[in-house]
């Protein structure tokens, strides 16, 4: 099945091959305009005890999260050990598991840890005196499809609410790239991610897909 985008894309979800749930994907951006992200859903924000703003959007078992944090109050220092440490939340005795990828698509600037059965899967991104956590979480039994769709939530992450201006256009479109992925949800976003690309920017295909709210 291949996606057909109309103004705003409605598709169903299908993370594991078992339960399909109706969800309207948006490209969210807060109202500072500081950054832009795809979500499974429309985010709910709120601050977190430590100072922070996250925004969350849940996917069947699985959570998408955005926190926006201010480097001079939260220094990052060592992001693993202080992502361990927000994971414990104040409960020393709380055991933390830090994962390590093992199938060949390691990255350094993504932290993997198991908190009672759950994964929890981080990247950061700085800028301009903040830096962004962007966190998937999902059941530890889902580990190859969560590391799948944390990738793909990652690479849709942006600084900032502008998209670079549109190139040269590609030959093939983000729907033939990307019609191998195994579920609509994936699919969606690995054809946003290559829609923000210069090349894919100008196609007819990409201008629907990216009006998403």
């Amino acid at each position: 099945m291949s996606l057909r985008p109309a103004g705003v894309i409605g598709f169903l979800l299908s993370l594991w091959g078992g339960v399909a749930l109706a969800q309207t994907p948006v490209v969210y951006t807060p109202p500072e305009g500081d950054f832009r992200v795809l979500f499974p859903a429309q985010p709910v924000s709120a601050a977190t005890p430590d100072g922070a703003v996250s925004y969350s959007a849940v996917a069947e078992e699985m959570t998408f999260i955005v926190y926006r944090r201010d480097l001079a109050r939260q220094p990052i220092g060592n992001p693993a050990a202080s992502i361990e440490q927000r994971l414990r939340g104040g409960n020393e005795e709380l055991r933390v598991q830090r994962r390590r990828d093992r199938d060949g698509d390691a990255n350094p600037e993504v932290h993997e840890f198991v908190v009672r059965g759950q994964l929890s899967i981080h990247r950061l991104f700085v800028a301009q005196g903040r830096y962004y956590e962007a966190v998937v979480k999902a059941p530890v039994v889902e580990l190859g499809p969560a590391r799948r769709l944390a990738r793909d939530f990652f690479d849709s992450f942006q600084i900032g609410g502008a998209l670079a201006a549109a190139g040269a256009l590609a030959k093939l479109t983000p729907d033939a790239i990307c019609k191998a992925r195994s579920n609509s949800f994936s699919r969606t976003y690995c054809e946003y991610s290559h829609c923000l690309r210069s090349e894919h920017r100008g196609q007819p295909y990409c201008q629907n897909l990216l009006r998403l709210r």
